[in-house]
């Protein structure tokens, strides 16, 4: 694995990253504890607002998005904290994630389909392949 050294783009403390690390590992550390004190916040204050969560934990609300849109925290039914879908516009509660559950599964329908589509068509191109090696081998047999 290649290191390389580079500075945190949190704290600007010089470490060595592994990959594509940006970040120091004592801000990871304490990135990890701000995830944890959002995820209990929210799961002692069902119901609680965004502007809550940031000032309740200090924590930015970009970060807390991040961590919808990466799936790390969920939602409950009961929150509202201002997501919308990005394919219809409807509000994202209950659910991870960019999509509402009603998109989610429009999705996961067609991505099935076009899978099933492909299937198809590599089992049709099978058969016409297997079909043209056979009358080779007929031509040859003569």
């Amino acid at each position: 694995m290649d290191f390389a050294v580079k500075a945190c783009r949190t704290c600007g403390k010089i470490f060595q990253a592994r990959g594509t690390q940006n970040q120091c590992p004592d801000c990871i550390k304490a990135l990890d504890q701000k995830f944890i004190d959002v995820r209990n916040y929210i799961f002692d204050n069902p119901g609680t607002t965004m502007a809550q969560i940031c000032e309740e934990n200090d924590v930015a609300e970009d970060t807390v998005l991040r961590w919808i849109r990466d799936g790390r925290l969920v939602l409950t039914n009961e929150m509202d904290l201002g997501l919308h879908c990005h394919s219809c516009g409807k509000p994202v509660s209950g659910s991870v994630g960019t999509l509402c559950s009603d998109c989610g599964k429009r999705l996961r329908d067609k991505v099935d389909e076009a899978a099933r589509a492909m299937k198809t068509n590599i089992e049709k191109e099978q058969r016409e392949r297997d079909e043209r090696a056979a009358h080779l081998e007929k031509l040859r047999n003569r």
